[in-house]
């Protein structure tokens, strides 16, 4: 799905930087070559701050789409070093109520709270139907 919207957003004019906390799996090979790839080099999504924080000081994308839920997350906490730019979209591939299926009130009450605290800092969601 990324790799489609990124491979559409390149052929529309716009210059594309996926940028990956963890560059690795078969997605990798679906990558377009017009798009250009940022390995933050981190082994969880929630050490790449400081990588993610050093990429929009230096490249200052007026957008950033971040998907999945540690992704946003992160994001939202490096928009706070930035002063509150780039525009922030975040991207949920999953329905968290399916997700959050048979897990204990503690965990979802975990989940639920992080998204409360955190999206408030999101410009847009995009949620899958």
């Amino acid at each position: 799905m990324i790799t489609h919207l990124a491979d559409g957003m390149v052929e529309a004019g716009f210059q594309v930087d996926l940028v990956l906390a963890k560059a690795r799996g078969e997605h990798l090979a679906a990558i377009p070559s017009r798009v250009r790839v940022i390995r933050l080099g981190s082994r969880h999504t929630l050490t790449s701050l400081p990588a993610l924080i050093r990429y929009l000081r230096r490249e200052r994308p007026a957008a950033l789409l971040a998907a999945k839920d540690r992704a946003i997350k992160v994001a939202v906490l490096a928009r706070l070093f930035n002063r509150g730019a780039p525009r922030l979209v975040g991207r949920l591939g999953t329905t968290v109520s399916a997700a959050l299926d048979g897990r204990s009130r503690l965990k979802r009450w975990m989940w639920f709270g992080g998204m409360r605290l955190f999206y408030r800092g999101v410009d847009s969601i995009v949620a899958v139907s």
